[in-house]
């Protein structure tokens, strides 16, 4: 897996996680809300219910810790939806039922990130057709526990990926 920090149109920067084809991206918006998308590069052929996945595993150990770090910050929140072996995180953009979502999964050795597209006739065409994408709104979120949360994963990614992006100094 790679991760990389770019500077972003908000004048935040984009923590983008790769493995193979598939890319999860997160950042911080303009409003300060806070992003999470998915794609594998290919069209999503279901307007309901389509998926997405990305797994941490001890390849990047790392990042593996600062995910592991935040389910269990999160677990202990009783109040939180959990579904599928994982708690449930639901897109701040309109109804419920038909938005986004993430749900965090604990699998022991690994941490799965499982997006599911929602979508009724009306929206899908307001949609990406290739990502799928959870908001957690700064300010008024249905999650409002868990944003502050996500932020700080999202820093200690960006750390990592400053990390990985300095150039290795030899001495002789």
């Amino acid at each position: 897996m790679k991760i990389t920090k770019e500077k972003n149109v908000y004048d935040t920067y984009t923590v983008k996680l790769k493995d193979e084809q598939k890319e999860l991206v997160m950042y911080l918006a303009g409003t300060d809300d806070f992003f999470m998308a998915i794609t594998d590069g290919s069209r999503l052929t279901k307007w309901y219910d389509d998926c997405r996945w990305m797994d941490i595993t001890e390849e990047n150990k790392d990042v593996l810790n600062i995910i592991s770090n935040l389910y269990e910050k999160l677990d202990k929140n009783k109040e939180l939806t959990y579904d599928d072996n994982g708690l449930v995180f639901i897109s701040d953009y309109g109804l419920e039922e038909d938005e986004d979502r993430v749900i965090l999964q604990n699998y022991g050795d690994l941490y799965r990130l499982f997006f599911i597209r929602k979508n009724n006739e009306e929206n899908k065409q307001h949609k990406s057709a290739r990502n799928i994408i959870v908001r957690f709104a700064k300010s008024g979120s249905r999650n409002p526990i868990s944003v502050t949360d996500f932020i700080n994963t999202y820093n200690e990614l960006q750390e990592i990926a400053e990390e990985k992006e300095k150039p290795k100094v030899f001495v002789k």
